[in-house]
């Protein structure tokens, strides 16, 4: 029988430990995510920070659109709209459309699913954009397949 070294026994053992541990860490990914339980997190986590409205976050959507004689912004200019507000599954205000349109998660799932993946994914105008991390694998496979099944609530 060969003799083993405590060393490579002790480092074989290490090593099947954290293989166990890390591939018990991320719960698997639902098959078909729900908006309020698997992608709203997400979303809280990573964008609404711009991305949001009212007093739970949205710093893009409280920029003014500028008015000002210098082109400036005044405190009594519009507030730009923002396509996404990902802090909401519904629109608001949106019927008629109007200034104050907010288009929610769910239109950017399924009306702007496909561009809403490719910035979540790619290295061009990438979302959530540097310094800010990316999201992480298990999140980007979450909001892939909230998006392709369907973007529901």
């Amino acid at each position: 029988m060969a003799k083993t070294s405590p060393w490579v026994a002790l480092r074989v053992g290490w090593a099947l430990a954290l293989g166990a541990l890390t591939s018990a860490c991320s719960p698997a990914v639902p098959a078909t995510p729900s908006y309020a339980t698997n992608v709203r997190p997400i979303f809280e986590s990573h964008c609404t920070r711009c991305h949001g409205d009212g007093p739970d976050g949205g710093m893009l959507n409280r920029a003014r659109q500028p008015t000002g004689p210098d082109a400036g912004p005044l405190t009594s200019d519009p507030v730009a709209p923002l396509i996404c507000y990902l802090n909401q599954y519904d629109d608001t205000n949106c019927a008629p459309v109007g200034a104050d349109c907010h288009r929610g998660a769910q239109y950017c799932g399924t009306t702007l699913g496909s561009m809403l993946s490719m910035r979540l994914h790619g290295s061009i105008l990438p979302m959530p954009p540097p310094p800010a991390p990316r999201l992480d694998d298990w999140e980007l496979l979450v909001v892939d397949n909230w998006i392709a099944s369907g973007a529901g609530p």
